[in-house]
């Protein structure tokens, strides 16, 4: 069974891998991710993304629990909204 997500179709396979990938998303993953797209991350403020991040289970194909998690970081990090969004921005595709 697939589901259905913006109208594009949803494999469970692969929103169960990115679910488990921001499940179990590290500090030390995140600042390389970073440094991968050019963001520069301490370590204070990975932990902070991740705090909003695993918060609660995380589940991709729920665009409301997405966008919460959007609103949260900016309401909480402001200074890290820019950068937060950025390293999420691989995932993006999987809610439209």
């Amino acid at each position: 069974m697939f589901t259905t997500v913006g109208g594009n179709t949803l494999n469970p396979f692969i929103k169960d891998v990115v679910n488990q990938k921001i499940k179990n998303l590290t500090a030390k993953e995140l600042i390389r991710m970073g440094r991968q797209e050019g963001i520069s991350l301490t370590v204070k403020e990975a932990n902070q993304i991740l705090s909003i991040l695993h918060a609660q289970p995380f589940d991709i194909s729920n665009k409301n629990q997405v966008n919460n998690i959007k609103a949260q970081l900016k309401q909480k990090y402001p200074q890290l909204y820019q950068q937060g969004i950025l390293l999420l921005k691989p995932y993006e595709h999987y809610l439209e």
